[in-house]
């Protein structure tokens, strides 16, 4: 059935309307040499005299979690076909991959479908028969190698706003501390706390904050008491409806651990607050981790020490997804974090969209959900 469906494919230009798939634009040559190396059970790909490459289909044998044409350099229209002993396996396949912007999940079993859906490391997933189904008004986030940001939806609006200024601070000295392990622990403690309800991290947050804010803003600690409690009970993008005949359920996932510079008292505490309260972990080098911190669950927001040798580590870290701070026109944006945000060009709205991602479901309904008027 692949090799049916692949050999009446048409590749074409990306602006071409009659085409099925865009034409890779990876050097041919490279790619054949890849593919002719390749260690697999079977290779299919139909031939065709132009000098385009036609989409691939390789089955089984040493092709290790799909990984045979990884590099950027033989990015080719490649499916692969490989064989697992259990889900966990299967899971675990498919979460190595480099990419992170959809899968597909083919089962009868409705219970299985919710477990693989909850644990693939993507942002949108079709079922069954849905493969492919998109809506201008759903958000996509890509993950890992797939890029950044969010496009379509609330979200992609936001990422189209204009910036705001803020007041850069100056980073003082410290003495420097096993990153590493304060990440390790981080991402360890990431993986509890994101399974507690957000009511009971709201209740858990607010308790905490109110003595902390009461003992350093005592004349306005009420405005900050007022505004978490106005992002606790803010927009959600969790939701559910039909779009064309299938089910649509899209709702937000923590990022995963989140850092936070030594930033303004007001962006800092923001922050870290609603990125704890969508579930992810927090590694900080403001005085808000040292002092809320050990009263949390453990791992769940860790201080580092202020200093540069401290961010770099951060910044190169590959356990790290999002990076909070502030660089002037010298200083470059940290480049193996998922998503690295100048404190200057974000606007409040959009901490929501930095610390989580917006999961989305589709599930067919079948054909008899549609009515189809004067036929």
């Amino acid at each position: 059935m692949l090799k049916k469906k692949l050999s009446h494919l048409k590749v074409g230009p990306s602006n071409e309307k009659l085409a099925d798939i865009s034409q890779c634009i990876s050097d041919l040559s490279c790619l054949k040499k890849t593919l002719e190396s390749s260690l697999c059970m079977e290779k299919f790909q139909v031939l065709k005299n132009d000098d385009i490459w036609q989409p691939t289909l390789i089955l089984g044998g040493k092709v290790d979690d799909g990984q045979a044409f990884s590099s950027t350099e033989d990015d080719g229209q490649v499916l692969t076909v490989l064989s697992f002993r259990s889900i966990e396996e299967a899971i675990s396949m498919a979460n190595s991959s480099k990419q992170g912007l959809a899968a597909s999940v083919w089962s009868e079993n409705l219970c299985l479908i919710n477990e693989v859906v909850r644990k693939l490391k993507v942002t949108n997933i079709w079922i069954n028969g849905t493969y492919g189904t998109t809506a201008a008004n759903v958000t996509f986030t890509p993950l890992k190698g797939s890029g950044v940001g969010n496009f379509g939806g609330v979200e992609g609006f936001f990422e189209l706003l204009s910036p705001y200024d803020a007041f850069i601070p100056k980073a003082e000295n410290d003495s420097d501390k096993n990153i590493s392990s304060a990440i390790g622990a981080a991402k360890k403690g990431q993986e509890c706390w994101g399974k507690i309800s957000k009511i009971k991290k709201k209740l858990l947050l607010l308790a905490k904050l109110k003595d902390l804010l009461n003992k350093h803003f005592s004349s306005n600690a009420e405005d900050y008491y007022s505004i978490i409690y106005r992002y606790f009970n803010g927009r959600d993008s969790s939701f559910a409806t039909t779009q064309s005949g299938f089910d649509l359920v899209s709702y937000q996932e923590p990022r995963g651990v989140v850092a936070v510079g030594n930033i303004q008292d007001k962006h800092a505490i923001y922050v870290t607050v609603r990125a704890l309260y969508e579930g992810n972990a927090v590694i900080s080098q403001h005085w808000i981790a040292k002092e809320l911190g050990p009263l949390l669950p453990d791992g769940v927001l860790k201080y580092i020490p202020d200093t540069a040798e401290a961010t770099r580590a951060v910044e190169s870290h590959n356990d790290v997804q999002v990076f909070f701070g502030s660089w002037n026109a010298e200083m470059l944006p940290p480049s193996h974090v998922t998503d690295s945000s100048n404190i200057q060009s974000i606007l409040e709205e959009e901490f929501y969209n930095k610390v989580s991602v917006v999961k989305n479901v589709w599930c067919d309904v079948g054909k008899s959900s549609l009515c189809n008027f004067g036929e």
